[in-house]
């Protein structure tokens, strides 16, 4: 069954009218509500039953899945969009932080599941990172992951451009991804990864690295696990990294053997902007112009630190 067999636009939900969908997920679709007594809309994010579910084609890096990781490997699975809903529900009810969406209910029943949440108007930084970003931008969602990172909400565990929102009152963080035990059309209880292997080919919570690969998005234009061509410029401990991994099944990080140096992509990008962005993915320029797995990780304070110093820049 697909979204436009099912579609909640025209319903009537509390005082609700629903008028228009707004995002189409790979678990959810999340529809715009307007208040029928005036009030601000309101976004309801409903659960996709298992007919509208899809699983992605073969790529080695698709750009949104859940897999399951287990001794050799990580296998695509179908889970069950109920339980993501209601992890996320968990998750932020624990946590109440100005850069979260607000969660206002939540109604799960035998037929269907659906948070009804804070409607936001703004552009996402996806729609804005192929022009020009400042570095103000990314200091403000550093922030925000710096002090998310200290309380009960942890990671954020989906950070993309897709799921960051630019609002009036300031950076939105929307969408968190969930590491850990789901339902699954191929099994019970099934220890699953739902994010973007784009931004965590780690197949880890590492909110870090997928800030560091925005803000090469943003510096390049291009992102860092796309590129073609076999590199010249990575060093032992890069390969050795990257074997690791594919020594456990796991190719998601493969194609940073392709790497380039953001400087020789865009000749024009300033030292310490590449320097911040290697620092935020773990990696390191090395004396002999190789690139290097950095073993000295540092955390968002860090990172704040450096791009407070730079905070002028626009990229």
């Amino acid at each position: 069954m697909r979204e436009e067999e099912v579609s909640w636009v025209g319903l009537k939900v509390g005082n609700y009218l629903i008028d228009s969908l707004v995002n189409d997920g790979p678990f959810s679709w999340v529809y715009r509500g307007t208040d029928l007594n005036g009030g601000p809309d309101a976004a309801f994010k409903v659960a996709k039953p298992k007919e509208s579910l899809e699983i992605n084609g073969g790529d080695v890096i698709q750009r949104t899945q859940a897999t399951t990781i287990f001794e050799g490997g990580v296998a695509d699975v179908l889970p069950d969009a109920r339980d993501i809903l209601l992890s996320h529900y968990d998750k932020m009810q624990e946590c109440h932080h100005p850069a979260l969406i607000a969660i206002n209910s939540i109604v799960d029943e035998p037929d269907m599941c659906f948070l009804q949440m804070e409607f936001l108007d703004g552009l996402t930084l996806r729609d804005v990172i192929t022009a020009e970003v400042s570095i103000a931008t990314f200091i403000e969602i550093a922030c925000h992951l710096d002090e998310l990172s200290k309380t009960t909400f942890e990671y954020h565990g989906d950070l993309r451009p897709d799921n960051i929102l630019i609002t009036e009152s300031g950076i939105k963080l929307a969408d968190s991804g969930y590491f850990g035990i789901l339902n699954c059309e191929e099994g019970p209880d099934l220890d699953c990864v739902v994010t973007n292997g784009f931004y965590y080919p780690c197949l880890e919570p590492n909110d870090r690295m997928a800030f560091g690969i925005m803000l090469w998005e943003a510096a390049v234009k291009s992102h860092p696990l796309q590129y073609q061509q076999p590199s010249q410029i990575i060093g032992d401990s890069l390969e050795e990294w990257i074997s690791a991994y594919e020594e456990m099944g796991q190719y998601f990080l493969s194609p940073l053997r392709n790497i380039k140096r953001p400087s020789d992509i865009n000749p024009d990008l300033d030292p310490a902007v590449e320097a911040i962005i290697f620092q935020a993915m773990g990696l390191k320029l090395a004396d002999t112009g190789l690139i290097e797995r950095d073993q000295d990780e540092v955390g968002f304070q860090e990172l704040i630190a450096s791009l407070n110093k730079i905070q002028d820049l626009k990229l």
